[in-house]
C-alpha cells in the first residue's frame, strides 16, 4: 500500500475520534394530568419541537401542546393553545422563516396554525366540513404555501374520505379535494413530490369483505387531480399504509399488515414511478412489533441509503425502530423499554443531524403524572443510554395482491369558523437517562477504554474492561458483527473473517457507554 495514502488515510481516522460526540438521553414532559406527544422534529438551531396536547394545564379538556427544548432535551419554551373542546396537535413542521406550521385538530374540526420561531401564533384557522375527523399532515410548498391532509365524513359516519387543503401563506384556502372509493378510503397522510403534485397513502375497506381493509396509495398533480390510484391487501387481512417517501425511481411505503405467511407485522413496499411493485418486505418481529398510526411521520431516510422504521411493541410496553439499507434487508432492530404493568406508546420519529435518531411519545413510567410526553435520543447505532434492548427479526420478502379500485374525486365548500384560544405555559422535565455517545473523549462517567492496532488487521485488543461489560463491533452500517462479555480487563477480538472497512467498538458497563472508531486494513 502506498505509504503516503496510509499516512493521510490514518491521521483522518483519529481525527474523527476526537470530533464532537453524540448526545443520546430519554426524557418525559407533562404535568400531574394526562400528556401526549404524536410528533417530533429537530429543529435548525439543532433542537427538538415537540407536539401533542395536554390536560394538565390550558383552559380546556386537552389542549394543544407546543414544547421547544435545546440539542439536550433541556425545555426552553412551551405553549398551550386551547379552548373547551378536545384539542390535539397531530403534525408540525419548522417553516422557511424558522417559525412553525402545525395541524390537528378541534372539537373535531381541523385546524392550521401558523407560529413564530417562539411558538407564538401569528395566524390560525378552522375548517369545518361534516363530520370531519382532523388534519393529520401538513407541509410548506414550493409557493410558501401549505398543505394539509386528514379525514372527513361525508354523509354516513362510516364513510371516511381524505382530504387534501392548499392554501397560501396566509392560510387562505386556494383548493379542496376530497378521495373517496366506492366504500370509505380513510387517509393517512401525504407528502410532496418533486414535480409539485401530491402522494397520498390511507386505506379502505376491501369489496365485498366487509370491514377488513386494504391499503390504498395515490398520486395527483400540483392541483390535486388524479394521476393514478392503486390498492393492495390481502384477503381478509387488514393493511394499512402510514409513512411514504419519494425516491429517484419511486416511492417507498410503509404500514402494516398481512404477508403471505399469515402473519401480520410491519412492512416496505418500493414502487415505480407509476405505482408498480419493485419489491416488498415483511418484518414480524419476535416481539410483535407494529406500526403506529401516527399520521404524520413514520418513515424516513437515512443518511447511508437506507430506511428507519419507527412503531410501538403491541404489549404496549415500548417503542422500537428498524434500520434497513437500501433494499429494506434489517441493519439492526431496537426497542426502548418500559416494564410490565406500565405502558409506552409510539408518536414519531427521524435521523437527526449528527446522523442518529429522535423519537417521541407517551409513557405512565417515571414521569410527573399520569401519562406524559416522552423524547429518546438515539446515536447512530440506535442506542440511548437505559431501559434498552437489541431485536432480533428478519425480513420477507413477498408481492402484495392488487385489487380493484374505484377512486371518486369531488370537491367540498369549506367552512372557516373562528378559532378562539386561551394560551399558556406549563411543564415539568423528567431526565431517565442522559450520556454523551460516539467519538466524545469528555463522555460523562467515561470508562476510558482503549484499543490497539488501529489499523488493525485480524485481531484487536479491548483496554481497560471491566468484568461483565458488553462489548460489540458493528460495521460501518450499523450492522453488529461480534459481540462478547468482558471476562478480564483486557479482551481480544478475532476479526480475521472480517471484511477491510472502518468499524465501531462499543462499550457498555452498567449503562455507561463509550465508542471508539477503528479500522481494518
Amino acid at each position: 500500500m502506498n505509504f503516503k495514502f496510509l499516512s493521510t488515510f490514518i491521521l483522518v481516522l483519529f481525527s474523527l475520534n476526537h470530533s464532537i460526540g453524540q448526545v443520546t438521553f430519554q426524557k418525559t414532559y407533562g404535568g400531574a394530568n394526562s400528556d401526549n406527544a404524536s410528533i417530533v422534529q429537530q429543529t435548525n438551531d439543532g433542537g427538538y419541537i415537540i407536539g401533542g396536547f395536554t390536560k394538565s394545564y390550558g383552559a380546556g379538556n386537552f389542549d394543544n401542546y407546543l414544547i421547544k427544548t435545546n440539542e439536550f432535551g433541556d425545555t426552553l419554551w412551551t405553549r398551550v393553545m386551547g379552548d373547551a373542546f378536545y384539542n390535539k396537535i397531530n403534525c408540525l413542521k419548522q417553516t422557511a422563516d424558522g417559525g412553525y406550521v402545525l395541524t390537528g385538530f378541534t372539537d373535531y374540526d381541523v385546524f392550521l396554525i401558523k407560529t413564530d420561531f417562539q411558538g407564538f401564533v401569528q395566524w390560525k384557522k378552522k375548517f369545518g366540513f361534516s363530520q370531519t375527523n382532523g388534519g393529520h399532515s401538513v407541509f410548506q410548498t414550493q409557493d410558501g404555501g401549505y398543505s394539509l391532509t386528514g379525514l372527513v365524513f361525508t354523509g354516513n359516519p362510516s364513510n371516511a374520505h381524505s382530504f387534501l387543503i392548499k392554501t397560501d401563506a396566509l392560510g387562505i384556502t386556494s383548493w379542496i379535494k376530497i378521495y373517496g372509493g366506492v366504500l370509505s378510503n380513510m387517509g393517512s397522510s401525504a407528502i410532496p413530490t418533486i414535480d409539485g403534485g401530491y402522494f397520498l397513502t390511507g386505506c379502505s375497506p376491501e369489496l365485498n369483505v366487509g370491514s377488513w381493509n386494504d391499503f390504498v396509495i395515490i398520486k395527483t398533480d400540483a392541483s390535486g387531480d388524479t394521476l393514478w390510484t392503486k390498492k393492495f391487501g390481502f384477503p381478509g387481512g387488514h393493511e394499512f399504509a402510514y409513512g411514504a417517501i419519494e425516491l429517484p425511481d419511486g416511492y417507498l411505503i410503509s404500514g402494516h399488515g398481512m404477508n403471505l405467511s399469515g402473519n401480520n407485522g410491519l412492512f416496505l413496499m418500493k414502487i415505480d414511478l407509476n405505482g408498480n411493485q419493485s419489491w416488498c418486505k415483511s418484518y414480524p418481529g419476535g416481539n410483535s412489533p407494529m406500526t403506529s398510526a401516527a399520521p404524520c411521520v413514520v418513515l424516513n431516510k437515512n443518511t447511508d441509503g437506507g430506511f428507519i422504521i419507527n412503531s410501538y411493541i403491541s404489549s404496549g410496553h415500548g417503542m422500537s425502530i428498524i434500520r434497513t439499507d437500501s433494499s429494506g434487508n434489517i441493519l439492526f432492530v431496537h426497542n426502548l423499554e418500559g416494564i410490565t404493568g406500565t405502558t409506552t406508546y409510539f408518536g414519531s420519529g427521524s435521523p437527526t443531524l449528527d446522523g442518529g435518531y429522535v423519537l417521541t411519545g407517551t409513557t405512565n413510567w417515571l414521569g410527573a403524572g399520569n401519562y406524559d410526553m416522552k423524547l429518546i435520543k438515539m446515536d447512530s447505532l440506535g442506542f440511548s443510554g437505559c431501559y434498552e434492548s437489541n431485536l432480533f427479526d428478519t425480513a420477507f420478502s413477498f408481492v402484495f395482491p392488487q385489487n380493484p379500485y374505484a377512486l371518486l374525486v369531488d370537491t367540498i365548500a369549506e367552512l372557516i369558523t373562528p378559532l378562539d384560544y386561551s394560551y399558556s405555559s406549563g411543564g415539568i422535565v423528567t431526565t431517565q437517562c442522559t450520556t454523551v455517545g460516539l467519538n466524545d473523549d469528555e463522555n460523562i462517567n467515561s470508562v476510558s477504554i482503549e484499543s490497539f492496532p488501529n489499523p488493525f488487521t485480524d485481531e484487536i485488543t479491548v483496554q481497560n474492561t471491566n468484568i461483565g461489560a458488553t462489548i460489540i463491533l458493528f460495521d460501518a452500517t450499523g450492522r453488529k458483527v461480534l459481540e462478547k462479555i468482558a471476562t478480564d480487563v483486557e479482551i481480544i477480538l478475532d476479526t480475521q473473517k472480517l471484511n477491510n472497512g472502518f468499524y465501531w467498538i462499543q462499550y457498555n458497563f452498567k449503562g455507561k457507554i463509550e465508542s471508539l472508531k477503528v479500522v481494518k486494513l
